[in-house]
C-alpha cells in the first residue's frame, strides 16, 4: 500500500467534507440488503418431528464442554 500524495490544506478540506458523504453511501447500500432480508417470511417451526430438544436435527448444535486437560473448549457428541 502505498502513502497517500500531499495536498495543500483546502484540497483536504475539500477531500475531508466528501468522506462523510461516501461513507454514508456505503452505509445505505449495506443496509438495503439487511433490510430486504429482514422482510423475508418466516416459517413457523415444527416441534413435533426432530429431535429430542424438538428442533430440527440440522438447527441443533453440538455440545461443547471444556478439556480436562487443556482447558479449552471442544465439541462433544451427544
Amino acid at each position: 500500500m502505498s502513502a497517500p500524495g500531499i495536498a495543500s490544506r483546502a484540497e483536504w478540506h475539500a477531500a475531508r467534507e466528501e468522506q462523510p458523504i461516501k461513507d454514508q453511501a456505503v452505509t445505505h447500500a449495506r443496509d438495503t440488503p439487511s433490510a430486504e432480508r429482514r422482510r423475508l417470511p418466516m416459517i413457523r417451526g415444527d416441534r413435533e418431528g426432530g429431535s429430542a430438544s424438538g428442533y430440527p436435527a440440522w438447527a441443533e448444535r453440538p455440545a461443547v464442554t471444556t478439556s480436562t486437560t487443556t482447558g479449552t473448549p471442544r465439541a462433544t457428541a451427544r
